[in-house]
């Protein structure tokens, strides 16, 4: 037969309800479509750098109007990147759209 509560389906309806709460509240605060889950970032050294282009780890990049930027956050000039410098290229649905540079680190 098996064990019945004493107050009837009120235990199976608190589960059920404690269950949604979690789901609605995962909803809520987990990754948004196009956020989390598309961001990619490669970490390397530079290889060489043009006004336009920047190769890091045998692949080549187009940085055209791509914000460059020091870990503080402070504008870089393509100009002013050299082989051997660290940086980071962040991406967002497979587009270049950030270059943190690391200038005192140099590979």
């Amino acid at each position: 037969m098996g064990i019945v509560p004493r107050d009837g389906l009120r235990v199976g309806t608190r589960a059920v309800m404690f269950l949604l709460a979690v789901m609605v509240v995962s909803m809520l605060w987990g990754p948004r479509p196009g956020q989390a889950a598309d961001l990619r970032i490669v970490t390397g050294s530079v290889k060489s750098v043009s006004a336009t282009e920047l190769e890091v780890g045998g692949q080549t990049y187009n940085i055209s109007g791509v914000p460059i930027r020091t870990a503080t956050r402070q504008p870089v000039s393509s100009s002013q990147l050299a082989p051997g410098t660290k940086v980071d290229l962040h991406f967002r649905g497979g587009k270049l759209v950030l270059v943190y540079v690391y200038p005192n680190i140099v590979e």
